[in-house]
């Protein structure tokens, strides 16, 4: 994801970032499910990310 690799860090940390498990991230990477709002919360807290951005892309998008 593009939020991930500019942060430098591992899929897995990201995961435990955010309190998920990875293969939780990885199905939400791979499109198999949405997140709920309250990931988009933790992602948020976590990293700084923009939450409407959160909202309006999956993580692995590029805002446009």
């Amino acid at each position: 994801s593009n939020l991930i690799a500019a942060m430098g860090i591992t899929d897995a940390r990201f995961a435990e970032l955010v309190g998920m498990t990875p293969s939780g991230l990885s199905q939400i990477l791979s499109g198999k499910r949405e997140p709920q709002f309250s990931t988009l919360q933790k992602i948020h807290t976590n990293t700084g990310a923009d939450i409407q951005y959160l909202m309006g892309q999956r993580i692995g998008e590029r805002k446009p």
